[in-house]
């Protein structure tokens, strides 16, 4: 890891407030060093499009200097006045953050000391959260010429997924990053951008995957993939060789994604015309689809409007999903609404087979 451990200086905090005084990242504006905001750029604002849907957001597209802060591994940056802004993170994260931050005392020399100036991405090794919350925030820094050279903040250790991502949407080697782990890093200067909050959409996020994104194909359609997860550690399919039994006379592939380098799967999934899985990561890779796209999400009794969401925002001709009524809790999972969301399950093949024959035989539009 770049930077070493010295005490902070002491110039830094003067004045300090509450720690655990909350600033939004707009208010903070005021407070920092310089701020860049992207140009307007033609491109549709999906809540005119979908006015009732809650996981839309059109965030202003902005990167703000802030000097002298510390900033823990949930992504939450305590300024040098001793606010914290807190909207740069989850926010089930967020109190457990203000309770870390408060707690770093001036000359503390367990804090990792940044000299060299940084970009703030931060985020976790989860391949949608990646790729919809933590990643555009580089992407982003870099529309800024002058902060193309400046090394970004990850996490320690990143996936195979997130260093070649990182890759195809920015240029970037893995290689020349600030990896953060579990300590507090101290910030001489740290060149914040816009976080993308979880879970939303925002068309400059999607818009960082659009060279990917493949025209349909001549004949107008793609490949009819079905996503495993037969190697997860949750949310299986325990009737898989029955819908396998179901799907495979339509021309659907079986796809393991673990099974699959990055760059397959990107190649994969933009060559894809109907995707059917379970509620997980796998789905993420609709991000490479052409518009027109369909997909089924096989649900457990837990349901969440995320891949709904994404789906829309992408353009899919058709988004399906069907609850099982038959689960597997895991037994050593005592909270209620976990178990639910994580639990293994059957699927009723016969509800399957009719989805399926219903997007098929519904006539394509464009």
């Amino acid at each position: 890891m770049q930077g070493s451990k010295q005490p902070v200086p002491a110039h830094a905090h003067s004045g300090e407030a509450d720690a655990d005084e909350l600033i939004a990242l707009d208010e903070a504006a005021r407070l920092s060093a310089s701020r860049r905001v992207l140009a307007p750029y033609e491109h549709t604002d999906l809540r005119a499009v979908f006015p009732h849907h809650e996981h839309l957001y059109d965030p202003k597209l902005q990167v703000l200097e802030f000097r002298d802060c510390f900033i823990n591994r949930h992504g939450f940056v305590k300024l040098s006045n001793g606010q914290i802004i807190s909207d740069l993170g989850y926010r089930e994260m967020l109190d457990r953050s203000v309770e870390e931050l408060k707690n770093v005392a001036l000359g503390d020399t367990n804090v990792e000391r940044l000299a060299e100036p940084t970009i703030l991405v931060s985020g976790h090794k989860n391949y949608y959260h990646w790729h919809l919350n933590w990643l555009p925030r580089l992407a982003l820094a870099d529309m800024f010429e002058d902060l193309r050279g400046i090394k970004p903040i990850i996490p320690a250790s990143p996936t195979t997924f997130m260093r070649d991502s990182m890759k195809m949407v920015t240029g970037r080697s893995s290689r020349d990053v600030i990896s953060q782990g579990w300590k507090v890093l101290y910030a001489e200067r740290v060149f914040v951008p816009t976080m993308f909050t979880n879970p939303v959409h925002a068309p400059f996020a999607l818009r960082q995957y659009q060279p990917q994104r493949r025209l349909r194909p001549a004949d107008g359609r793609g490949r009819k993939i079905y996503i495993s997860r037969a190697e997860a550690p949750l949310r299986r399919i325990l009737n898989e060789s029955e819908v396998m039994a179901i799907l495979a006379p339509f021309g659907f592939e079986k796809v393991v994604s673990e099974n699959l380098s990055y760059k397959e799967q990107v190649a994969l999934f933009s060559e894809t015309d109907f995707i059917i899985g379970a509620h997980g990561a796998g789905l993420t890779n609709m991000l490479f689809c052409s518009p027109g796209f369909s997909v089924i999400e096989l649900l457990n009794q837990y349901f969440t409007r995320v891949y709904w969401s994404l789906s829309q925002a992408l353009g899919s001709e058709h988004y399906k999903n069907l609850q099982s009524d038959r689960l597997i809790t895991p037994e050593h999972e005592t909270n209620a609404t976990q178990a639910r969301k994580n639990a293994d399950f059957f699927v009723d093949t016969a509800k399957l087979r009719v989805l399926v024959e219903d997007i098929l035989a519904t006539p394509r539009s464009g």
